[in-house]
């Protein structure tokens, strides 16, 4: 059975300010094994230009005219991947299969393992 998937993520600054975006995907894949990739994938580093989905630190500037600051980085924060709702499906764009979104977030996520202790 197809499933849409909400993929859910944040970027988050150095002085914990927060955006939020998401993106949905299909998958034929159970319900069981979405919540299994999201407990690993939560709290996991990106970047947003490297997986292709929407950056964003812009959303941030319009308490600094405009303009990025020194609290800025290139790494967003996966937040969820869960069931899609129909105001997701309605409101998120929609980014093709989950198996390609997981295999580029793999990729751009490489940052997070260079970084693990």
């Amino acid at each position: 059975m197809q499933h849409h998937i909400v993929f859910n993520y944040l970027y988050r600054d150095a002085s914990n300010y927060k955006s939020w975006g998401g993106v949905v995907v299909r998958t034929e894949q159970s319900l069981a094994f979405v919540e299994k990739i999201s407990c690993e994938w939560r709290g996991r580093y990106f970047c947003a230009e490297r997986l292709g989905v929407k950056d964003l630190r812009a959303e941030l500037w319009r308490w600094t005219a405009g303009l990025p600051n020194e609290d800025d980085h290139d790494l967003h924060e996966v937040e969820s991947i869960s069931l899609a709702t129909v105001d997701d499906i309605r409101e998120l764009p929609f980014v093709g299969a989950l198996d390609t979104l997981l295999e580029k977030l793999k990729c751009a996520s490489a940052v997070d393992e260079a970084f693990a202790p």
